[in-house]
């Protein structure tokens, strides 16, 4: 991001989704400042959750838009003029990072005043979208292969608005007023002293990534076994007494019932206190993580560790990894079975050792993997297996490796050098065998629009020649499309990428067709080093 000339650079961000959303924004506003020390940065953000954009450290301007006029900005008119003219105080953005994947978003980044854009941006063509920034499209790319992909998603957000990445601290601005209620409130609803507090969340924004309660009373009880002096309290939303009354039933311990009994700067403050929180992948873990807490995430059905883990060192992740996760929302099976793959005793041994216990090697099952956090040299943070099979892992890792030097990453030689594929692994090599398929199209691209180039360049060109030559250029990017299937990352970049192609006649457009050839090519030549 450069600054225009003699001022502080302006960054916007947009980031128009829910709680966790907000939270994992956080890492992208602490590594800007750090950065660019002196940026101004405004946070656009949904008026229904201003109580987490007022929490951000980072942001020195938040602007508000509420749930109900998403629609009306999308269509333009007044209510895009309204959001943009609020936007506009202070003059033009330097920067506009769109973390609103869809339409919305990009239609505001669109109207503001601002010299690069990364995300989604209007297209060429009215009703049309395009993605800019290599961060971006790899972040709209990893959605065909999720499997496939280690980068977190706050590490991707750094990376689009092209901030330096490194460890973070605390991430909230919480009071010491609202920490010290806080702690009397968890007195006054029963805290024994001394007591080692270990929150619980037991809901999700999304009810089908929740493990059932009565699973996390099994496992408190078996915590509670080794280590009595642990005190369960149980956090969420008031709509989530049920799952409470459910744990409180089958637990039949001492539990502190906090459900409801808070507003979200309570809830950042009351995460602060605890020794940990063991959670599903929604809101609050994330919230947890940016207040400093230690967390141990649950991640089932359309979680996804890599993308969404706690963004920090030192949490935890117990994630089942059978063929089929993660899934999506459409082809969830009705059964959730992954939730079943987890048992108890597990969930109790990751808890205990994110307490400080030494314990004997974690007792994972099949299809179920045990992770933890750090950050790597390079700055960004690896969520690393602890115990269960790792083959899925070390295929991951490899394309790690590839595009995190496309996208300009020191990398870190010890972690590279620990996670490295078989190579008589049977997916690894048809990954493989996919990547070097697309460098061979890519590379016939490049040749045949620097042939169109050519003729240009040696006088007016015959139109059969253009002809021919741009039919083959069509037959090129179809052969990469069916030729993806094995590498399908790469093969949507590589559609991104020609997306963003302008809208210019030959030989302009055989020139942009060459460059970005010449890019895909060269990310094929990394990926396969």
């Amino acid at each position: 991001m450069t600054a225009g000339a003699g001022r502080a650079p302006r960054l916007l961000v947009v980031q128009l989704t829910r709680m966790g959303d907000i939270a994992m924004t956080l890492p992208l506003l602490a590594r800007a400042k750090e950065t660019w020390p002196g940026a101004e940065i405004t946070l656009l953000h949904l008026a229904e959750f201003g109580a987490t954009a007022r929490l951000a450290r980072g942001a020195d301007r938040l602007v508000a838009a509420p749930i109900a006029d998403l629609a009306a900005i999308e269509a333009g008119g007044p209510a895009l003029a309204d959001v943009v003219g609020r936007l506009r105080d202070g003059g033009p953005y330097d920067l506009a990072v769109n973390l609103t994947h869809d339409a919305v978003g990009a239609a505001i980044v669109g109207a503001v005043e601002t010299r690069q854009i990364a995300g989604q941006a209007p297209g060429f063509v009215a009703g049309e979208l395009r993605v800019l920034g290599d961060y971006a499209k790899y972040l709209f790319s990893l959605v065909s292969d999720r499997r496939g992909n280690l980068f977190n998603l706050a590490d991707i957000q750094i990376g689009m608005a092209g901030a330096l990445h490194g460890p973070v601290g605390r991430l909230l601005d919480v009071s010491e007023e609202r920490r010290e209620e806080a702690r009397r409130l968890l007195a006054a609803r029963g805290a024994r002293p001394g007591a080692t507090v270990v929150a619980l969340q037991l809901g999700a924004a999304q009810r089908h990534r929740a493990w059932p309660p009565d699973r996390y009373a099994a496992a408190a009880r078996l915590v509670a076994k080794r280590r009595p002096d642990v005190q369960w309290a149980i956090v969420g939303a008031p709509e989530e007494r049920d799952l409470a009354a459910e744990f409180a039933s089958s637990f039949g311990g001492d539990a502190i019932d906090l459900v409801g009994a808070t507003d979200v700067p309570g809830l950042a403050a009351l995460l602060g206190e605890v020794a940990l929180l063991v959670s599903n992948d929604t809101g609050p873990i994330h919230l947890a993580a940016a207040a400093g807490a230690k967390t141990v995430g649950l991640y089932f059905c359309t979680a996804w560790f890599s993308e969404t883990g706690p963004y920090g060192a030192g949490h935890w992740i117990i994630q089942p990894t059978p063929t089929c996760a993660p899934c999506l929302s459409d082809t969830m099976c009705a059964a959730r079975r992954c939730r079943d793959m987890a048992p108890p005793e597990l969930v109790a041994s990751v808890v205990l050792r994110a307490l400080g216990e030494d314990l004997a090697p974690l007792p994972a099952p099949a299809d179920v993997a045990v992770l933890s956090s750090r950050f790597l040299a390079d700055g960004t943070l690896a969520y690393e297996p602890r115990a269960g099979e790792s083959g899925w892992y070390l295929r991951a890792a490899v394309q790690r490796h590839g595009w995190r030097r496309f996208l300009g990453l020191d990398g870190d030689r010890a972690y590279e050098s620990a996670w490295r594929p078989f190579a008589d692994d049977a997916i690894y090599r048809e990954w493989r065998n996919g990547v070097t398929k697309l460098r061979a199209h890519f590379e016939d691209g490049l040749a045949a629009a620097n042939g169109v180039d050519d003729l240009y360049a040696a006088g007016a060109p015959r139109p059969d020649d253009v002809v021919a030559l741009s039919r083959r250029l069509i037959e090129i990017g179809r052969a990469a499309h069916g030729d993806g299937a094995t590498a399908p990352i790469v093969s949507r970049f590589a559609e991104l990428e020609m997306n963003d192609i302008p809208l210019v006649d030959h030989p302009d457009l055989a020139r942009e067709m060459a460059r970005r050839y010449r890019r895909l090519a060269a990310l094929c030549r990394v990926l396969l080093a």
